[in-house]
């Protein structure tokens, strides 16, 4: 009887070696949300678009699995300037933010060396092709700039892993075709809301 207890007990702590796992061990840190990263990350602008938008659930699914590019406070800010707009509510009203932050949502998920693979065409959700090139930031560091339809932004913060997605946060909100009236390469309109 001694022995069969021993052997049970020399199989249950063989089994806690080999899987790494006893009941005392701490519960594994569960993963961020795209929406829990971009809070940790202080991307306030972010945040208030995507609940204007209703996109909140969606992007607090830990099972989603995109390429988010978030734009920083400052680049919502700037693009707010630019349209002499006070607020994000003010593009929302028009129904265009919502499909202006698909355009910053890739169906996969790619870190910042597959974005630059030559074989992958990235494609948003709104059906646009970015187009990634690498790029050397002022203080030296190498890093992703992505040119859209309108305009370009560049990588500041790359591969920050949420669950099952993979944010990098750009410098610049990235302005799809559809919310420009007139032809490439002219400043976007408060008049085209």
């Amino acid at each position: 009887m001694k022995a069969a207890v021993f052997a049970c007990a020399l199989l249950a702590t063989c089994a806690v070696s080999v899987y790494g796992q006893s009941a005392d061990a701490p519960a594994p840190t569960p993963c961020l949300s795209v929406a829990q990263l971009a809070q940790q990350a202080s991307l306030n602008q972010l945040l208030q678009a995507v609940e204007i938008a209703g996109l909140t659930t969606t992007l607090s699914d830990p099972s989603l699995a995109v390429t988010v590019f978030a734009p920083t406070d400052e680049a919502f800010n700037a693009l707010l300037d630019e349209l002499t707009l006070t607020s994000l509510d003010q593009v929302a009203a028009n129904n265009e933010l919502s499909p202006v932050l698909d355009y910053h949502i890739l169906t996969t998920p790619l870190d910042a060396t597959q974005l630059l693979a030559a074989s992958i065409e990235p494609t948003s959700y709104l059906n646009e092709t970015l187009t990634f090139t690498p790029y050397v930031a002022d203080n030296g560091d190498s890093t992703v700039a992505i040119t859209s339809y309108y305009n370009n932004a560049t990588v500041t913060s790359a591969n920050n892993v949420a669950c099952n997605s993979i944010v990098h946060v750009i410098d610049n909100v990235l302005i799809p075709q559809f919310f420009l009236p007139d032809a490439p390469g002219e400043a976007p309109s408060a008049q085209a809301l």
